[in-house]
């Protein structure tokens, strides 16, 4: 081989690791992107999955139970009993101040009011607003989240959700 011929093949191949460098770099940067998208995809139905759950598990839309008021950002539902009747059960949905989802659910017995689950979410949102019906028992949740990017130029992406009540709590409720 000439030094021509050298120079030429090493030009050649050059390009060709700069050209598969670059495409190596953008499909990993691409392959990243995605999996971050699809984890946040991911807890925005876990949320929903928890915020039907409760619905479903519900007999009526609760005025509200300790400090917590159903209210645009918080919802309080009351459980059926089980397996004392005579203990009452809640739970409750809110975002809390950090940007979270929670659900909160508290016992009632004898005046007394325990908590008996706490679970926070990952998903960190910038709204939460819920509507329920004074008659209906469609339950709706729209969740609103900072765009992927973070860009201020995108707008927030939102994530409605509906659920019914499907459970019983003697009739009409307990007054």
């Amino acid at each position: 081989m000439t030094l021509l011929e050298c120079l030429c093949a090493l030009a050649v191949m050059t390009i060709l690791i700069s050209v598969l460098s670059q495409t190596f770099i953008s499909t990993t940067r691409l392959s990243a992107a995605s999996n971050k998208a699809l984890d946040r995809i991911r807890q925005a139905a876990e949320i929903r999955d928890a915020f039907t759950a409760a619905v479903c598990e519900a007999g009526r839309v609760a005025d509200g139970v300790q400090e917590y008021r159903t209210g645009g950002d918080c919802l309080v539902l009351e459980l059926p009993p089980a397996p004392d009747p005579a203990v009452r059960r809640y739970a409750v949905l809110r975002r809390l101040d950090t940007g979270k989802f929670a659900r909160v659910d508290i016992e009632e017995r004898d005046g007394a009011f325990t908590t008996t689950y706490l679970k926070t979410y990952a998903l960190w949102t910038t709204a939460v607003r819920f509507t329920a019906g004074k008659e209906s028992r469609l339950v709706s949740m729209e969740m609103e989240l900072q765009n992927a990017a973070g860009s201020p130029n995108r707008p927030n992406v939102t994530h409605s959700f509906s659920a019914t009540m499907r459970s019983i709590l003697g009739g009409e409720g307990r007054a």
